[in-house]
């Protein structure tokens, strides 16, 4: 499902542009729940060791910590990246891909520093960091790329309704006022009133005069009735 980039058409271009987009949409509410996730695997795998030693949690939350963050990063230039046009399974491939890269070489920073617990970083510890983004957050990722291109494409669609919806009214109430100039009412008012207290003096002329009141309503009803009728649509109907 591809997004509506004119939805985010207020976002600056370029990759300075891109940067920013992406700092403002960081938020410390979603860097603590990537975090506290993270912290969740860490304390998972920590204790299916069993005796796993303290420095041992602290180096698997200083793993996950790096992950959760990269995640993030790749969660965010991921949207924005759908925002400006990108195809949603493009842009999850690209941001997955980066945010794994980067992912390994972070690890593999993480295993120096903690050697002498740290995994050997060889090929089978990079291939493990480098898909360690995708089997434990990929799911995640592409559901929340999928939903807030969604939600993009459900403002866009009820920004086009409600912009419909204020152009009829306009409509309306164009064609309301020039009936009511092309009826003129303040006659019509004053002929009503004069009809009104000739049949409450019985008359002999509140008969006739109330018919060419009639007459004269719907004479002005019909010639309002053939100039809406030859005034295009201001918009195609969908």
């Amino acid at each position: 499902m591809a997004a509506d980039s004119s939805a985010c058409s207020t976002h600056p271009p370029g990759m300075v542009g891109f940067a920013a987009s992406l700092w403002r949409s960081f938020t410390w509410r979603t860097a603590l729940a990537t975090q506290s996730l993270g912290a969740l695997f860490a304390l998972t795998e920590w204790l299916e060791r069993g005796n796993g030693t303290i420095r041992l949690l602290v180096y698997l939350l200083c793993a996950q910590a790096v992950t959760a963050l990269l995640v993030l990063a790749a969660a965010l230039a991921g949207d924005e990246a759908v925002c400006r046009g990108w195809k949603v399974l493009r842009a999850f491939s690209m941001v997955v891909l980066g945010a794994s890269l980067l992912n390994a070489a972070g690890q593999g920073l993480l295993d120096a520093a903690f050697s002498d617990i740290a995994p050997g970083h060889g090929p089978a510890s990079v291939a493990n960091d480098f898909f360690n983004v995708g089997a434990l957050w990929g799911t995640a990722l592409l559901v929340y790329l999928n939903r807030q291109s969604a939600a993009r494409l459900l403002a866009h669609l009820r920004a086009d309704d409600l912009a419909r919806a204020q152009e009829e009214r306009r409509a309306v109430t164009s064609r309301l006022v020039a009936a009511e100039a092309r009826m003129d009412t303040v006659s019509v008012l004053r002929r009503l009133s004069t009809v009104r207290e000739q049949f409450a003096t019985a008359h002999p002329g509140a008969d006739g005069n109330l018919e060419d009141l009639i007459a004269a309503l719907r004479a002005s009803v019909s010639r309002t009735v053939a100039m809406d009728q030859a005034i295009p649509e201001s918009q195609p109907r969908s």
